[in-house]
């Protein structure tokens, strides 16, 4: 009793200053001697957090300071440093009991009832200037933390400063509620500002809950096991993306761009690599475009020339205008990028079936349109036929078929093409053409999937197709295309009547773009995807960072599985 009463004797600064002590010493204890399976969260949906520090993350401070409350439930400075605690915590709690079902994360559950208690009994305590000086605070020790990767740098650039700045202003709006004793009554204008303010707040809220369940939900791509062989990283770093795949010289070439984002970047740059096994990679070259966004490259071993074309874009979005192209004969440096003489028209893979022609399908750059170009050196090509005009198209791929004829997929956007949500009118064109090729028919519209980044190939008399597939409901939000779907690099069996799904590939979020190789009764697949221990929708993964993957298939697990 008299420890109790000398403590109650002590200032408001001793007070402060014993509380911050207890709570130094509890988040020391969670640091060096706690271990990680202690922390409920980390531990449910399984992420790497042991490199993070957890003595510099938020929740585990505001943990430590809410034991601290205990002993002075009337400290105005423990009160309204807990307080601006209570929209990050009520949105990890209400996750927490509505989709992860876990109930005893104390961590995070303690200092929001006490959030919710202060709210209820403490009220006259809380100060809207107090409030706002530690969101200042907060804000620089969450800036400090991702740029100098002491916590939270694994959450994606856009989502991390998107997350600060509603908790900030949702905070800031919060703090009209509480006013001075000494004001006068609110008017109406005061109620109406509060009224928006709680909207705003409920909004967030829900906002927030919505972007933290798609960050944390697990990966559910139907990934067949006999068929994937094994899987791996090749590249790492930031947004890595659309990928080629080829085998010359005994060697494995592989290619993708590199850039901060999704979207259109002067950094970005493609990085060509060589490997003798697939496994282990050796950057040989950097191509780049001066003040210009470079993407989509494919490869082509033409003569004794491995040719690589790409697309050249001008600003922020995904909108090619040009084709270039370079190449590189065996001992010889790549020569600089060049031109197509066909001016706006987009190429995907080059295809032969004799090595002596050469047929690559192309887009035009305002879409509506695709087509089909032949060459005998990779350098000089001429338009054979117009594979199809009507809606927006783009990305076309071509294979030969073991008749002669060559079957065509292209991605159709739908009547929507700028639509966010997608479009219920987009699918896969399906074509094929007999020589020469000037003419195409037996249309087929695949509503499977919208077969963006398609890569095909043959093995023993089937077609197949990779390239991104869009599994679950479709509804007003989640149309074909739409950037709030899941994602997955998926194979198909392609035929003239449709695309038959055979299998995923571990892959999630922003994902696709393939590159194939066949080598005896092996599929060497290279692609890029978001984390695959996550379930991003594409509109996260694009502002994420991607790894270019590899996979191994087994061929004739795949025949088999196709019949």
């Amino acid at each position: 009793m008299a420890y109790k009463m000398s403590l109650n004797n002590l200032s408001l600064k001793q007070k402060t200053l014993f509380q911050i002590g207890i709570a130094i010493t509890i988040s020391l204890v969670f640091q060096f001697l706690i271990p990680v399976s202690w922390r409920p969260l980390p531990t449910v949906i399984g992420e790497d957090f042991e490199s993070w520090n957890v003595i510099f993350t938020l929740s585990q401070w505001f943990f430590s300071f809410s034991i601290a409350w205990f002993f002075f439930r009337d400290n105005r400075y423990i009160n309204n440093y807990l307080i601006c605690s209570i929209l990050p915590l009520g949105v990890i709690v209400a996750l927490e009991f509505t989709v992860l079902f876990l109930y005893y994360d104390y961590l995070h559950l303690l200092p929001f009832i006490i959030d919710m208690y202060i709210l209820w009994k403490k009220r006259g305590i809380i100060n809207r200037k107090l409030m706002l000086s530690f969101l200042v605070f907060f804000s620089i020790w969450f800036l400090l933390d991702y740029f100098l990767g002491l916590a939270y740098y694994q959450i994606p650039l856009f989502l991390f400063l998107l997350a600060l700045l509603l908790w900030v202003l949702v905070m800031f709006g919060f703090s009209f509620f509480f006013k001075r004793p000494a004001e006068a009554k609110k008017g109406i204008l005061r109620q109406i500002v509060k009224g928006i303010f709680i909207g705003f707040w409920i909004f967030s809220a829900f906002l927030g809950t919505i972007l933290v369940y798609w960050y944390i939900r697990p990966n559910t791509a139907a990934v067949n096991q006999s068929l994937v062989l094994e899987s791996w990283v090749a590249v790492t770093g930031k947004h890595n993306s659309n990928t080629d795949l080829i085998y010359w010289n005994n060697s494995f070439y592989l290619v993708n761009d590199n850039r901060p984002y999704h979207l259109g970047s002067a950094e970005a740059k493609l990085i060509v690599w060589r490997s003798l096994d697939a496994h282990n990679w050796i950057k040989i070259k950097e191509f780049s475009v001066p003040g210009e966004d470079i993407r989509d490259p494919k490869f082509a071993a033409i003569g004794n020339f491995l040719f690589m074309y790409a697309l050249k874009n001008k600003g922020i979005m995904a909108d090619p205008y040009q084709t270039v192209f370079t190449y590189i004969e065996n001992g010889s440096d790549w020569q600089p990028f060049q031109e197509i003489s066909q001016k706006g028209w987009l190429f995907w893979r080059p295809e032969t079936n004799n090595n002596v022609t050469w047929y690559v399908p192309a887009y035009w750059h305002e879409h509506g349109k695709a087509t089909l170009l032949n060459s005998t050196n990779g350098i000089n090509w001429t338009i054979v036929s117009y594979i199809y005009v009507s809606e927006a198209i783009d990305e076309t791929a071509i294979k030969f078929l073991p008749d002669g004829r060559m079957i065509c997929t292209g991605r159709l956007e739908g009547s929507s093409s700028d639509n966010m949500f997608g479009s219920s009118n987009a699918s896969t064109l399906i074509a094929v053409s007999s020589y020469p090729y000037t003419n195409w028919s037996n249309y087929t519209k695949s509503t499977l999937t919208r077969l963006d980044g398609p890569a095909l190939f043959s093995y023993e008399n089937k077609t197949y197709a990779i390239g991104r597939y869009q599994p679950g409901l479709r509804t007003i939000f989640t149309e074909l295309g739409s950037v709030f779907s899941k994602k997955r690099t998926a194979i198909f069996e392609l035929k003239e009547e449709g695309l038959i799904y055979l299998s995923d590939l571990p892959s999630a979020g922003d994902t696709s773009y393939a590159g194939v190789v066949v080598r005896g009764k092996d599929l060497y697949i290279s692609y890029y995807t978001s984390d695959i221990n996550r379930d991003f929708p594409w509109v996260l993964g694009m502002v994420a960072n991607s790894d270019i993957r590899m996979a191994r298939i087994n061929l004739t697990a795949l025949g088999i599985i196709s019949n």
